[in-house]
């Protein structure tokens, strides 16, 4: 474990926590005056996308040895995304620094709006009118990996739409394909069958990792996980 790394995402998480919400202020206001039986989902979870607001970390490179890869999606609603990093990101990104895995991440071929409303109702569209639209060639061969963590945000109860782009780009047949969540109170929402269903091929493995925003500054969760799963 490189601890200075280890350090810095951690500092970057917990500076995020105390000026990001998880949530569309609707929703907040919401949660805080109804009784928690009665509380309404936010329809676009997470870092849908509320960012840590704090200094990217860089990704290790690939060593070409690794037979494990972290791919994600995070979207942070800033014009500059690659300053700052978002919640499944950071996810990722101590998966990644705990497994040793190479990383990707997936992205838009054409960014999403910055501003909220526009890219919560473009998010809803696509869901909607099932587009999967087109993503960068950012991420490449994945042959040699016989296991995938496959990270995303919750986006009006499902996968972000250039998920499953991933999935109709890359073929994850005969692979172990380990899903993570950022979530605002959801949780996997089915997610995890859907995914399935879109790569019948792969291998996916019945405990999926979800984790509410605010609990991201821990990384205890996030190991307990890895560690039942082998990663220890």
């Amino acid at each position: 474990m490189n601890k200075r790394k280890l350090a810095a995402l951690l500092l970057a998480a917990m500076t995020a926590l105390t000026v990001t919400a998880c949530a569309t202020s609707d929703t907040a206001s919401q949660q805080e005056t109804k009784p928690a039986a009665q509380q309404t989902k936010p329809v676009v979870d997470a870092d849908a996308s509320a960012s840590i607001k704090g200094a990217a970390v860089p990704e290790a490179k690939s060593n070409g040895q690794s037979r494990v890869a972290v791919v994600y999606f995070s979207e942070p609603e800033t014009a500059q995304k690659y300053d700052v990093q978002g919640l499944t990101q950071y996810v990722a990104q101590v998966i990644q620094d705990k497994t040793g895995a190479d990383i990707f991440r997936i992205e838009r071929q054409v960014d999403y709006p910055t501003d909220h409303d526009a890219l919560t109702d473009q998010a809803k569209s696509e869901r909607e009118q099932g587009v999967h639209p087109a993503i960068k060639d950012t991420i490449g061969d994945l042959s040699r990996y016989d296991t995938i963590f496959l990270g995303y945000p919750i986006w009006w109860y499902d996968a972000p739409m250039p998920v499953y782009t991933f999935l109709d780009n890359y073929d994850l047949s005969g692979k172990q394909v380990y899903v993570f969540a950022t979530h605002g109170g959801s949780g996997l929402t089915g997610t995890v069958e859907r995914l399935q269903a879109a790569e019948p091929g792969a291998q996916f493995g019945s405990s999926a990792f979800a984790v509410y925003c605010t609990d991201i500054a821990s990384t205890s969760p996030i190991y307990a996980w890895l560690g039942n799963l082998g990663y220890k």
